[in-house]
């Protein structure tokens, strides 16, 4: 009843309604703020609710309903789900800084030699890992399964392994200073970020404009190293 209410109220031109966006950890601390200012400026009279998860939860909530427009990376194909991909970044083996040069870069195929701190499955990256290794004929090593960004860092700057992730994760993080990150290379591991929306849903007008501010403000985002 509320979502017609708010459909009638649209097509009547009125910017009301709600819009739920979903955001994963490492882009909500960049976008949230931008995106919230874009949103009150332009429309005062909607609610907007931002929620923040994991690639995978983020395409449960959309498949459910609970969120309107997500930001996900490497979406999991579906008939349920509309994506369209923002940009690719490569994906780098993140460890404790040491003393002296270190390389800037590492095959995928030496990947098994380091112990993993990594999310559990479905994980987007741990889905990744998994799968392009398995082509290879190899297996991540996995010494720890943790699902927050900022623990995998911590924990990695303390030694306790490392941590397969877009060098982004690390901009703004408190452990910055304490960890190295080299490219993963020969074949490249890339990540990509998606815009996703229901394919069974029609979308409202409100949640298009949402589409549209969320890339905009995702622009200084994305260009952050």
């Amino acid at each position: 009843v509320d979502r017609a209410r708010r459909d009638v109220d649209e097509n009547k031109g009125a910017a009301v309604g709600k819009v739920v966006v979903g955001l994963p950890p490492t882009f909500a601390r960049h976008l949230t703020v931008p995106f919230v200012r874009a949103f009150r400026q332009d429309y005062p009279r909607a609610s907007l609710s931002i929620v923040e998860g994991l690639s995978s939860t983020i395409q449960e909530w959309l498949e459910v309903g609970r969120v309107d427009v997500g930001l996900v990376y490497n979406p999991t194909a579906s008939p349920a789900i509309d994506a369209r991909i923002l940009l690719e970044e490569p994906l780098c083996l993140i460890g404790p800084r040491k003393a002296g040069p270190e390389p800037l870069t590492l095959r995928l195929r030496e990947l098994p030699r380091f112990p993993l701190v990594i999310p559990n499955r479905p994980h987007a990256i741990r889905r990744l890992v998994e799968t392009r290794l398995a082509g290879l004929g190899l297996r991540p090593l996995i010494a720890m399964e943790i699902d927050a960004v900022p623990a995998i860092l911590e924990l990695v700057a303390e030694g306790y392994g490392y941590a397969v992730l877009s060098p982004r994760a690390l901009h703004g993080s408190a452990q910055a200073q304490r960890l190295h990150s080299r490219t993963i290379v020969q074949p490249q591991l890339k990540s990509a970020l998606a815009v996703v929306t229901s394919a069974l849903r029609p979308a409202t007008p409100l949640s298009k404009a949402a589409i549209a501010m969320i890339e905009a403000s995702a622009g200084p985002a994305l260009a952050t190293p």
